[in-house]
């Protein structure tokens, strides 16, 4: 039956694969990219999601991109995405989540000042555990996308969606649940886009087999301004609520299926001080509300970063990047996860003649715990980033590593480390 489940679980590797090629073949007078990575490490679930204790995991990550421009209105993008996770003592965690997705987007006309704009989205994803318990979800999903776009330079645009996903879990009877989702955006521009509205709305209707039907509405607000002052030169904040499920992000933490109220805020303001000098200042406030867990908590936090670029010419470039950052999480239900955190890092960026480019970064974080010292620590990590181009407009590849140590008060240390390798390459 495993085998079985391997060789289905194939097909769709297979048939992009299968579609890669085939597009490869035709691309010759047009000018597809292929682009990807491959990340591997381990990590630290969420401190809250399994009480005192954390769960250390390893993980890989596999993404690949492929954009074709089928005729000249007519491009299609294809992505492929896998994310792994091993876990050192929970082994009936261990799983992985496949998604592949096609993205189809016809401009029906573009003209100098409006264009319409037409997007189909079809996709398939898929989570398995190794060892399947029912307190954990195995399950596929379809969705399809249909979007249209309309703009006019300078003035406004608006854009409608009507969306459509199927979720099939194999060992959970009941769960299965359909999800019907009518969107509206719509933005408006004032005086040269010096003063921007931001407006979203987002009606969605899950249908299950054998639960009530929910439904859900999520909205969105934002506004920026730029007033071109010397000392402001931009000014912006967004808010967004609604509700959502965990399983619909390839990057949950969580290894469950919930769901939850968010409510999300942030005000942001930029500063010019210096010709080569700038600062922004970012606060934010979010609030997350389960109705099937103990996990609701709300943080928020304020962030101060600082640019200076030493070096700018048509030949080398160097820049020094300086942030703080400070968040107060709180567990309603959990106080012994709450804890305050503040934290700093600095990155050092230099690229020359455009076709190479190295970052070098450090950050130290504190973490104080409001109940008990057991799990207070420091945090100090290193990151280091490679790119360049081996053939001029043509491929690049770029590395990366990170590293961490949690150096904690009354616990042994941990230390994690991950690695990304990425190519772009224009056909």
């Amino acid at each position: 039956m495993e085998k079985k489940e391997a060789q289905i679980s194939d097909i769709p590797k297979l048939a992009l694969i299968g579609t890669l090629v085939l597009f490869s073949n035709l691309g010759y007078a047009f000018e597809p990219v292929l682009s990807g990575f491959f990340e591997a490490g381990n990590r630290s679930t969420i401190e809250a999601m399994e009480g005192e204790n954390t769960l250390a995991y390893d993980y890989a990550k596999y993404y690949l991109k492929y954009k074709y421009p089928i005729k000249k209105p007519l491009n299609l993008t294809l992505v492929y995405n896998s994310y792994i996770k091993k876990y050192e003592d929970k082994k009936e965690l261990n799983n992985n989540t496949i998604s592949i997705k096609s993205y189809w987007d016809y401009s029906l006309f573009v003209r100098k000042d409006s264009s319409l704009k037409f997007d189909v989205d079809l996709g398939w994803r898929e989570k398995r555990y190794k060892y399947k318990e029912k307190d954990v979800y195995t399950n596929s999903q379809w969705l399809l996308k249909l979007k249209s776009t309309y703009k006019i330079k300078d003035l406004w645009s608006i854009s409608g969606e009507l969306g459509y996903k199927d979720y099939d879990y194999f060992l959970s009877e009941g769960k299965d649940r359909r999800e019907f989702s009518e969107r509206v955006e719509g933005k408006r521009y004032f005086s040269n886009k010096r003063l921007q509205f931001l407006a979203l709305v987002n009606f969605r209707q899950t249908d299950f087999d054998s639960k009530p039907d929910t439904n859900q509405f999520i909205y969105r607000l934002g506004v920026k301004v730029r007033p071109e002052l010397n000392f402001l030169s931009e000014m912006a904040g967004r808010i967004e609520e609604g509700k959502k499920y965990t399983d619909e992000d390839i990057e949950e933490e969580q290894e469950g299926d919930y769901y939850f109220r968010y409510r999300r805020w942030w005000l942001k303001t930029e500063h010019s001080l210096l010709e080569r000098m700038y600062t922004v200042l970012k606060y934010t406030d979010y609030n997350k509300d389960y109705t099937t867990a103990d996990y609701d908590y709300s943080w928020y936090e304020i962030e101060n970063r600082w640019r200076y670029i030493f070096l700018k010419n048509p030949v080398k470039r160097l820049s020094l990047i300086f942030s703080y950052l400070h968040r107060e999480t709180d567990y309603s239900q959990r106080k012994i996860s709450s804890y305050d955190k503040d934290s700093v890092e600095m990155q050092t960026q230099y690229s020359w003649r455009n076709n190479w480019k190295a970052l070098l970064k450090f950050g130290i974080g504190i973490y104080d715990y409001t109940i008990g010292k057991g799990k207070d620590k420091k945090t100090y990590s290193i990151g280091i980033q490679f790119e360049k181009e081996i053939i001029a407009r043509k491929l690049a590849l770029a590395t990366e590593y990170k590293w961490k140590l949690k150096d904690y008060e009354l616990k042994p240390d941990v230390t994690q480390n991950a690695g990304r390798i990425s190519i772009d390459y224009k056909f």
